[in-house]
């Protein structure tokens, strides 16, 4: 266990997840037109523990910390394509096409 005196002074990214009311869309279907969730606050988004919508602060941190985790991953995916691709080299490294 770590010592620690006063306040964490890092920011927590909470976990979240889509409504389940609108499925993530933000609004619902009513009889004659589409009105906003009432669930997510028209967000779509919503704290994964309580399951009731997220300040905006809160929620906008956590998106933006998600979306920078997926662009770190998407720039390893991209560096590494092309050590995985074929090198078109046949048996023994030999590039023998059979022209």
């Amino acid at each position: 266990m770590r010592k620690q005196h006063g306040p964490d002074l890092t920011r927590k990214v909470k976990p979240i997840s889509r409504c389940v009311t609108c499925h993530g869309r933000g609004v619902t279907k009513g009889v004659f037109y589409e009105m906003e969730c009432i669930t997510c606050a028209g967000t779509g988004w919503v704290d994964y523990t309580t399951g009731q919508a997220m300040p905006a602060e809160d929620l906008v941190f956590t998106l933006s910390h998600r979306l920078l985790h997926l662009e770190q991953q998407l720039a390893t995916l991209q560096r590494m394509q092309p050590y995985e691709s074929s090198n078109r080299r046949g048996p023994h490294g030999s590039h023998r096409t059979g022209d």
